[in-house]
């Protein structure tokens, strides 16, 4: 396990800290994100929220619509639709 990762029930999770790190995005956006059910695939570390490593190419192409396309997390949705995994809320 390296820093800003966790393991659940044997699967690889990233802190949403070392997310937000990584795409320069705050913890806050990364939290809205979830709450529209954009960020994927989630687990309960404690008491942290942290996300599926296989869910970043989801949260990469979020971001690029709403840094590029200026498109909010409602139209995002919209476009995206749910993620693969129906237990990603």
């Amino acid at each position: 396990m390296t820093r800003g990762t966790i393991v659940v029930a044997g699967e690889l999770f990233v802190t949403l800290d070392a997310v937000a790190h990584c795409y320069e995005v705050e913890v806050a956006w990364l939290l809205e994100v979830h709450e529209h059910g954009l960020l994927g695939r989630t687990a309960h570390a404690g008491d942290a929220l942290v996300l599926a490593v296989d869910a970043l190419d989801r949260l990469a192409r979020v971001l690029r619509l709403h840094r590029q396309l200026g498109l909010d997390l409602a139209g995002i949705a919209l476009i995206l639709g749910e993620p693969d995994d129906p237990t990603a809320r």
